[in-house]
């Protein structure tokens, strides 16, 4: 397997985790799932990437309308290869207890931020 298209998924991560959190929004945490987190990525595989928002958000936006921001945002960045979930800390913990996604990104999934105290 030819790993070139390995090269630039760390700049493209990097980048993505930087527009979002720059990007106005109240995070909370951020994780890495898919195949890049617990797979085998191959030349057709996208940086997936579940946004966890501070309950606080849920007043002025939903979480699809906090979804449209991010993936804009990773676009005018020029990251063409990240796929963006995201929910509300409560939801995404209460989800996490069920067999959802929420459940296989808490348990297998790379947090790559979260929140200071």
């Amino acid at each position: 397997m030819r790993l070139s298209h390995l090269k630039n998924t760390r700049k493209d991560l990097e980048k993505a985790v930087e527009v979002i959190l720059n990007s106005g929004l109240d995070i909370d945490r951020i994780y890495l799932f898919g195949s890049y987190a617990y797979g085998k990525p191959d030349e057709t595989s996208d940086i997936d990437l579940y946004v966890v928002l501070s309950d606080k958000s849920r007043e002025r936006l939903r979480d699809v309308d906090a979804m449209e921001i991010i993936g804009m945002e990773i676009f005018r960045s020029d990251v063409y290869n990240v796929e963006v979930l995201t929910g509300f800390a409560s939801d995404f913990l209460a989800r996490a207890s069920l067999p959802t996604i929420e459940k296989t990104i808490f348990d297998r999934g790379v947090m790559l931020y979260e929140r200071s105290a």
